[in-house]
């Protein structure tokens, strides 16, 4: 039987807490999770690049869009556009250059306030109702990059360098 998305998205690399997104973002443990979980399934032991393909288009099979009942009567739930499954099949489940980009790039969207010190520090200022009253400052330091300082609103606890 197969397991349907919930909708949520066409493609499981944009959904923010999926395992596989985070390991396309280039975070090391949910790449060494899913090298993990494709060994156990799969007896083998490859690469990280090969076993994401391997893993996105065994992803998309899962979650292809079925329609009518399922065997216990119940209507099934959404999924991935059939449409989808093909392309992500065909292109033997490597990601275009921008969809990578993209990811890799959610550090940055998901610290909320990206500049300068001073401008982080306006930003908090500006929304402090909505943080704890034991937080003091706003500015969070970017780690992993070399050259100028630059800051988040939060603190991402992850270099940008993946």
């Amino acid at each position: 039987m197969k397991k349907e998305l919930a909708g949520l998205t066409q493609d499981p690399k944009e959904y923010r807490w999926c395992g596989y997104g985070e390991a396309v973002a280039g975070i090391r443990i949910a790449k060494e999770g899913l090298k993990s979980l494709m060994n156990a399934r799969d007896g083998v032991d490859d690469s990280r690049t090969s076993v994401m393909v391997t893993y996105r288009v065994w992803l998309f099979g899962q979650g292809e869009q079925n329609e009518g009942l399922d065997g216990q009567g119940r209507p099934m739930r959404r999924g991935i556009d059939p449409e989808r499954v093909k392309e992500v099949i065909a292109a033997k489940g490597k990601l275009r250059i921008h969809d990578y980009a993209g990811c890799r790039a959610r550090y940055f969207v998901d610290g909320a306030v990206f500049g300068t010190r001073e401008f982080v520090e306006e930003i908090f200022q500006a929304y402090r109702e909505r943080f704890g009253s034991n937080r003091e400052s706003g500015a969070r330091s970017v780690r992993g990059l070399d050259g100028p300082a630059l800051f988040v609103l939060r603190d991402l606890r992850k270099s940008a360098s993946g």
